[in-house]
């Protein structure tokens, strides 16, 4: 699923002023790449390998980033009720380095609060996922 909001106009048509896109899209850095060119802001699904740069000149994975989150900035929020009751789940936000077009993206990392989804060798784990955002997202906690 893509979706777009405000459409105005730019020098080729017309532009998103916003955009969200799910797994489909997680590998399109065409996409991210025409989004940023014409500085839509957008949260867009990324894959746990993905290689992201921060601030400080290197560059990881946004699986590591996770690592790096610690309980203390993880942040539990709670969602609509769904069809199983409450669904609450724990974010982090990582600044990374800012772009060529001058959107200052984020990283928000989304984990079930509790064991709920099994990996390849059968065990319970924790569902994660990784969204980069540009413009940046901004919670209660503070960077890390």
């Amino acid at each position: 699923m893509i979706l777009v909001v405000g459409v105005g106009a730019d020098d080729e048509g017309v532009a998103p002023s916003a955009s969200a896109a799910d797994e489909r899209y997680e590998g399109s850095r065409a996409l991210r790449a025409w989004l940023e060119e014409r500085q839509v802001h957008y949260v867009m699904a990324i894959p746990k390998n993905e290689v992201l740069p921060l601030a400080d000149g290197r560059t990881q994975e946004a699986r590591q980033l996770l690592a790096r989150a610690l309980e203390a900035l993880m942040e539990r929020r709670s969602g609509e009720d769904r069809a199983k009751g409450p669904r609450a789940n724990d974010f982090a936000v990582v600044d990374l380095a800012g772009t060529s077009h001058g959107l200052a993206p984020t990283l928000l990392i989304r984990r079930s609060p509790a064991p709920n989804k099994k990996n390849k060798d059968g065990e319970l784990v924790r569902e994660v996922a990784y969204f980069l955002c540009r413009p940046s997202v901004v919670f209660g906690a503070p960077p890390f």
